[in-house]
């Protein structure tokens, strides 16, 4: 069936009946805007033969191409049929291998174990010779380390001279108490600063300080407390200043005296304290007049927590 629009007025309408070859046609249109009615027209066709050797030969194709089209499906079978048994064998194939790499990763892994327990047997039974071959050769290492360090702790430079150093933080106050650079506690600080102040006339104080010289520099010298030994040496900017018994060869212990040379010291003369390695000086805390006021390491600047002042005790 199908529809077709003559004009803007007239719609009609086709069906096909094809078991009795008539043609149903069905047209409406407005007449005075009524419909017409419907409209039958009656087509009578007849298959003509004109084309019977085209047709004879288009159904001889046909045909061969259905014969060969069962051909191909019987082969399409026949391999299908071959496939599902390849595949059953390579399965059978797969799960054997698979079995034997089992027993075999077994087997490798029942070795590693007995690799293992021999591998510490033999570790045992050598453990006696080796192990105290080892311990003998790590004792000698230690033992040539400490004797280096207590060659370097002990051999001290040349002595230039003794003296107590006087913080400047009380300078010019009419009843100012004095304050010495101490070693706190004798060098034994106990959780307090390891290098402090402390008021000179007080009870158990460490103000002796040795004045030595570093060997290869011309202003460089090593502040070693006399009593124990201990050197004065920086951690760094803002850190308290440490004491202890120390590489003399190391730049953080060297300091230089700014204000006066090394080798001429004189009484009473006004000095800061630098340190080699990093630059910063001595520095009472936030110039804080008390005992046991902790001495930093800071970056310089003019105040008198920064000044020291000489008191020769002895000297060559």
């Amino acid at each position: 069936m199908f529809t077709c629009q003559l004009d803007s007025d007239y719609l009609v309408t086709c069906a096909w009946e094809k078991t009795t070859d008539v043609l149903n046609v069905f047209m409406k249109g407005p007449e005075d805007d009524q419909e017409v009615g419907e409209f039958k027209v009656f087509a009578n066709t007849k298959p003509h033969d004109e084309a019977s050797d085209e047709v004879a030969e288009l159904k001889r194709k046909i045909k061969e191409l259905t014969d060969n089209l069962t051909a191909e499906k019987v082969k399409t079978a026949s391999l299908t049929a071959q496939l599902a048994q390849a595949q059953t064998t390579c399965q059978a194939e797969k799960t054997q291998k698979d079995n034997e790499i089992t027993r075999l990763e077994d087997k490798v892994s029942q070795l590693e174990r007995d690799k293992t327990t021999l591998q510490t047997k033999l570790d045992q039974a050598l453990h006696g010779e080796g192990d105290q071959a080892h311990k003998d050769a790590k004792i000698s290492e230690q033992a040539a380390r400490i004797a280096e360090l207590e060659r370097k702790l002990q051999s001290r430079p040349e002595i230039l001279f003794r003296t107590w150093l006087r913080s400047r933080i009380t300078h010019g106050y009419s009843n100012g108490k004095e304050y010495l650079l101490q070693l706190t506690n004798a060098g034994n600080p106990e959780g307090k600063p390891p290098v402090s102040i402390r008021e000179q006339n007080a009870r158990y104080i460490s103000p002796l300080w040795e004045i030595y010289a570093v060997d290869g520099s011309n202003d460089a010298v090593i502040i070693m407390s006399g009593s124990s030994g201990y050197v004065i040496w920086s951690k760094g900017h803002e850190k308290k200043a440490q004491a202890s018994k120390h590489d003399l060869s190391d730049p953080a212990a060297h300091w230089v005296l700014e204000g006066m040379k090394r080798d001429s010291p004189s009484m009473n003369k006004v000095i800061k304290i630098r340190n080699v390695k990093d630059g910063t000086y001595l520095d009472v805390r936030n110039a804080h007049a008390a005992d046991e006021t902790p001495v930093i390491t800071q970056n310089g600047n003019g105040g008198s927590s920064q000044k020291f002042e000489i008191y020769l005790t002895w000297q060559y």
